[in-house]
């Protein structure tokens, strides 16, 4: 229905700026980001309680800009900083149980600023920003599958290179 938004009453245990941020049906999630330098944290509410967040567990490493794509039980987060460098490390958490994350992988390609899209078994980020002055943006594509532990692959490119975009899931919960 139409209507104004309400406040459901959920405050973030951490101020997470540029974090990740993926879920199901059931519980919502957000991981990494900057507060005000790279955090490791992830947190968590479930969607039906009103309240505030919860300690979730923690990625592998600390991380701002990074990305994730879920199936309906797993997150996976990828990519972003850790420090002024792009990050490679591919994390993920099964959505259901709370702990810290385990190493999925590695990236095909380290950038931040990458969008992350998902379908109920696949996640791919797209573009991102090379992290050498100038700064372009690029449009290489990387995958994985979620069920499976593994390394990116190419994909192939986006028609243009983009950074800084928002992504989407054909899955319920993810959207």
């Amino acid at each position: 229905s139409l209507g104004n938004s309400t406040d459901s009453g959920t405050d973030l245990q951490v101020d997470h700026r540029y974090a990740a941020a993926f879920g199901n049906g059931t519980r919502g999630c957000v991981a990494g980001g900057y507060y005000p330098a790279q955090i490791n944290n992830i947190c968590y509410v479930d969607i039906a309680t009103l309240g505030n967040s919860a300690d979730f567990g923690d990625l592998t490493v600390k991380r701002g800009i990074c990305k994730a794509a879920n199936s309906s039980t797993r997150g996976v987060i990828g990519g972003g900083y850790e420090g002024p460098a792009p990050n490679l490390t591919m994390d993920f958490v099964t959505i259901s149980s709370r702990g810290n994350a385990v190493d999925f992988g590695d990236t095909n390609t380290a950038r931040g600023h990458r969008p992350a899209v998902s379908s109920p078994t696949r996640g791919m980020w797209c573009g991102g920003r090379n992290p050498v002055s100038p700064y372009p943006s690029e449009a290489n594509v990387d995958y994985v599958e979620i069920a499976t532990l593994g390394n990116g692959k190419d994909f192939g490119d986006l028609t243009q290179g983009r950074h800084a975009g928002g992504g989407t899931s054909n899955g319920h919960g993810g959207l």
